[in-house]
């Protein structure tokens, strides 16, 4: 049930700790099927977050190569004033984009997790049944 509350119906986290403890958090989401593109969604998602906050920068990492058919576009995000630190993979699937959010506070965290977050991106697996269900 971790993750419900706040939407993310998947959520991962290191084992010894809890949700709310964590020192980074992997989630998993669907975006609003307005957006079925990745290059628009990607456009809009940094939009949105540049007018939130005036600190906020963001680059574009190598893609993650998932299988022969699928790659993931990677961006990593920073906002200072929260030391908020992100690496978003947006995946495009048929009539949708599918995005994976690795998140901390902590650049050491980032650091030592970001191997977890690849690891996750790759194992990425395509299921049309669960897209169908959120249109």
């Amino acid at each position: 049930k971790s993750g419900l509350a706040d939407s993310l119906f998947c959520v991962m986290y290191p084992k010894e700790y809890t949700w709310q403890r964590a020192p980074i958090i992997i989630y998993a989401k669907i975006a609003s099927p307005t957006f079925t593109n990745v290059q628009k969604f990607i456009s809009f998602a940094i939009s949105e977050m540049n007018s939130r906050s005036a600190y906020f920068k963001y680059k574009k990492l190598k893609p993650i190569i998932i299988d022969s058919a699928r790659m993931a576009v990677i961006y990593e995000y920073r906002d200072s004033p929260y030391r908020t630190i992100m690496r978003t993979a947006y995946i495009q699937v048929p009539h949708a984009v599918c995005y994976i959010v690795y998140t901390t506070t902590d650049e050491y965290c980032y650091q030592k997790y970001s191997s977890a977050f690849e690891e996750c991106v790759k194992s990425f697996i395509y299921a049309p049944e669960c897209i169908d269900r959120f249109r």
